[in-house]
C-alpha cells in the first residue's frame, strides 16, 4: 500500500527507527515510523510519524 487518504483511521501497533525523512517529503524531519493496521485493509504497514495526527503512546517494535 503506497497511499492512505487524509483522515484515514489507523491503529498504531508500535514504532521503529527507519529512514530519515525531511520536508518537503514530510511535515517535519524524523526517522520515526509507526507500524499501523488499517481497518479496511488486511496487513500491517509503516507510516512516517509526521503523517500520523493524534498519535497515541506505543512501545517500540
Amino acid at each position: 500500500m503506497n497511499y492512505l487518504r487524509n483522515g484515514q483511521a489507523v491503529h498504531m501497533d508500535c514504532w521503529t527507527t527507519g529512514e530519515l525523512v525531511s520536508p518537503p517529503n514530510s511535515n517535519y524531519t524524523s526517522n520515526r515510523w509507526f507500524k499501523v493496521q488499517v481497518p479496511e485493509v488486511s496487513g500491517h504497514y509503516y507510516v512516517h510519524s509526521s503523517l500520523v495526527s493524534r498519535q497515541t503512546s506505543v512501545a517500540g517494535c
